[in-house]
């Protein structure tokens, strides 16, 4: 059996007619539902998780008052009534945080702005590996681009300290 196998004996053909004639259904029936099936609604499993509260497709906010949760599955789980949160800015990436251990609301903090200096970490990282798999001196090497980028990406940047600055002074205010 080895033998025939290296010398490139012909398998049986009978799987591959079956793998082509079951591609062929999948295909038919892919074509056939995307030109006259019926368009799914927003929820069409009646799925519980937060993802599928919202319209399909989702806006770009996502919710337009951001929803409280009061377990795993919220859409079925919450009560009629549940509160929202306020206070949120909408001009700014902040965000509410909440303590780990009763989900209460601790305080309010800015997301950065967008930044391409993930991305060149991730390929400085994909160098690193890469050149390190050919040459022990590649991991010392490919360190150089991966602190460069790092560093970028730590960095503070203007917008977000005077982000951060105005979101202070704001709770400053409220607090007396």
């Amino acid at each position: 059996m080895n033998a025939s196998g290296l010398a490139s004996a012909p398998r049986r053909r009978s799987s591959d007619v079956r793998r082509l004639v079951a591609g062929r259904m999948i295909t038919r029936e892919s074509d056939r539902s995307r030109s006259s099936g019926a368009i799914a609604g927003d929820n069409p499993w009646e799925a519980g998780t937060l993802e599928w509260g919202t319209s399909s497709p989702p806006p770009e906010y996502n919710f337009l008052d951001i929803p409280t949760v009061n377990g795993s599955e919220p859409l079925w789980d919450n009560v009629p009534n549940q509160p929202v949160v306020r206070g949120i800015r909408s001009d700014m990436r902040e965000v509410l945080i909440t303590r780990t251990l009763d989900a209460e609301p601790d305080r309010k903090t800015l997301m950065p702005e967008p930044s391409i200096w993930p991305f060149l970490a991730a390929l400085a990282t994909t160098f690193l590996f890469i050149y390190s798999i050919f040459s022990p001196w590649g991991f010392v090497w490919g360190l150089i681009p991966v602190a460069i980028t790092l560093t970028g990406w730590f960095w503070p940047r203007g917008i977000d300290k005077i982000n951060q600055d105005i979101v202070e002074a704001e709770e400053d205010v409220t607090r007396i």
